[in-house]
């Protein structure tokens, strides 16, 4: 198998290898807006082209709160509309949901206050908010939008792709707008962060270092432009025409045909 060739237990590059993850530039800029927001009970809007590692870097963030603190609630959409959004926020909170809008904005509404009452924060992460219709966004806003003592009591973290700024932008979400407290757009990786990107990455598998050559690192930001779940595809791919070739470096030939392959596939 390629791995053995490389000397790897697993290709942490693989998108189910999970486990491994690269602190680049957007990851720690982000997870710096998701804590400022969590410990404000605020917004924060993670943006992005799709495959930059939004994602990603929230997980991790959040991953870190205290589980006796903070309930953390993830939820990713499908295209909804405004009363099965609902129904995904109230089982993403753990109940039952009920059938009917009303009684739904209760239940959401009471679990959020009882959660409060019990010195728990809940963290809703919404992943995929490009989705949400511009009712589902308003309803949002309703079912979260109030406070016990003069405190909120929710924070929100929302991922998207750079098409939410078009809902956004619009007159009847001003005021939601308006209460994001911080926000993100990722740039992907770096040029300059690639080459530790890689050496990091084999390192966590036990694989040998010096693997890919320096023309092979800038081919490969050039044809992913940055884009880490595209690089990672990338590189893999160029792992395992490497082995085929019982070669000891990919070059910038690997990636070539990487990239050929990426784009037919």
């Amino acid at each position: 198998m390629y791995i053995d060739h490389w000397g790897m237990a697993v290709d942490p590059f693989a998108s189910e290898a999970g486990s491994w993850c690269f602190e680049s530039s957007d990851a720690r800029l982000a997870m710096s807006k998701v804590k400022h927001s969590v410990m404000t009970r605020g917004i924060c809007l993670l943006s992005g082209e799709p495959g930059t590692g939004k994602t990603m870097a929230a997980r991790q963030c959040l991953s870190k709160l205290g589980k006796s603190e903070f309930k953390v609630c993830y939820t990713a959409f499908p295209m909804l509309r405004s009363t099965e959004f609902l129904k995904m926020l109230a089982q993403s909170l753990g109940l039952k949901a009920a059938g009917r809008k009303a009684a739904l904005f209760q239940q959401i509404r009471s679990c959020i206050a009882g959660m409060a009452e019990s010195n728990v924060t809940p963290v809703l992460c919404l992943d995929e908010c490009q989705r949400l219709d511009s009712q589902s966004l308003l309803d949002l806003m309703a079912v979260t939008s109030f406070e016990m003592d003069s405190k909120k009591l929710a924070s929100i973290v929302m991922i998207s792709d750079s098409s939410f700024s078009e809902i956004l932008g619009m007159r009847i979400h001003e005021s939601f707008r308006q209460r994001i407290t911080s926000n993100y757009k990722f740039q992907g990786l770096a040029r300059s962060e690639c080459a530790a990107y890689l050496e990091d990455g084999m390192r966590s598998a036990g694989g040998r270092e010096g693997v890919f050559l320096p023309e092979a690192i800038e081919a490969l930001h050039n044809a992913s432009m940055g884009r880490v779940r595209t690089f990672n595809s990338l590189v893999s791919r160029c792992l395992i025409v490497g082995s085929q070739r019982k070669l000891a470096n990919v070059t910038k030939a690997e990636v070539a045909e990487a990239s050929d392959d990426y784009e037919l596939g």
